[in-house]
């Protein structure tokens, strides 16, 4: 396939370019270029732009889009919601147009609310899984959620299949020495939850490359937790009020279930932080 990859520079986009590369025809769009020339088409530009996104497309059978704004510590409020919604609205509004294939959205684990929660919030029930509600509280994680609202409208309007995968802190393997101790050195608030971002790669292309119809959303985090101690313990700790939710978590097992994502994608995380971080660190 001819696929568009939006935000192809970034952390994940080049690690989706690397696993997507060898398989299809890749055009890359993002607010700069590769410093040397690739073995693919290399666009700079602004998903914010309707014009410039209808352009880029152009031809194109699939999308899969991840450029956005990756949080809200940095930019302004109004400035994290704009673009990632503006930016997804266009995406879809170009692919009902052009007639693309499939849209694969890169949505966020943060939609669920706990990421950057200004107030307390108590899981319905842990592992959570797709059915467990939505509640952001600041426009990162509202910017997600209405993303995938775009790209459910979209599949309504046209019947394009579209794939919302909801990632959790994402890890990069030049981060595991430093990032990983430093946050089980320093619980905070968080799900404990992560993903190496090779196994977020390889579930991308599991939904790029599927023959599902309609429209999904999956969680593709690792299967093991951030954290030393079973979640059981520690997130009540962060949570209070969570004893009842957090209380099947007795082992490793991450916060977030992938199973649906086995299941429908055979998706299958092959790295854990245990495997990356120095004996002195582990439990």
């Amino acid at each position: 396939m001819r696929v568009l990859v939006t935000g192809a520079l970034g952390k994940v986009g080049r690690q989706v370019v690397a696993e997507l590369g060898e398989r299809h025809e890749l055009v890359l769009f993002d607010r700069s270029v590769p410093s040397t020339p690739g073995p693919h088409r290399a666009v700079r530009g602004d998903a914010t732009d309707l014009g410039q996104v209808y352009g880029v497309m152009a031809g194109c059978e699939a999308v899969v889009h991840l450029a956005a704004i990756a949080g809200p510590a940095h930019d302004p409020p109004e400035v994290v919601f704009r673009t990632n919604v503006m930016g997804t609205f266009n995406v879809a509004e170009a692919a009902a147009v052009l007639g693309v294939r499939r849209v694969v959205y890169a949505s966020s684990g943060s939609a669920l609310g706990f990421a950057y929660m200004h107030r307390p919030l108590v899981p319905e029930y842990m592992p959570i899984d797709e059915a467990h509600p939505l509640q952001p509280q600041e426009p990162y994680a509202l910017s997600k959620k209405l993303g995938e609202e775009i790209m459910a409208t979209l599949q309504r309007r046209t019947g394009i299949s579209t794939i919302c995968i909801r990632p959790p802190t994402v890890i990069a393997p030049e981060e595991y020495a430093e990032r990983v101790p430093r946050a089980l050195d320093n619980p905070r608030r968080s799900l404990f939850a992560y993903v190496d971002v090779r196994d977020l790669a390889a579930g991308i292309r599991l939904a790029l490359e599927s023959d599902l119809t309609g429209h999904e959303a999956f969680f593709v985090a690792a299967d093991d937790a951030l954290a030393r101690e079973p979640l059981a313990t520690l997130f009540p700790r962060f949570h209070p009020g969570t004893e009842r939710a957090a209380a099947p978590l007795t082992g490793p097992q991450s916060p977030l279930s992938s199973a649906k994502a086995k299941r429908l994608l055979g998706y299958q995380p092959q790295h854990s932080w245990r495997d990356h971080v120095p004996a002195e660190a582990r439990p």
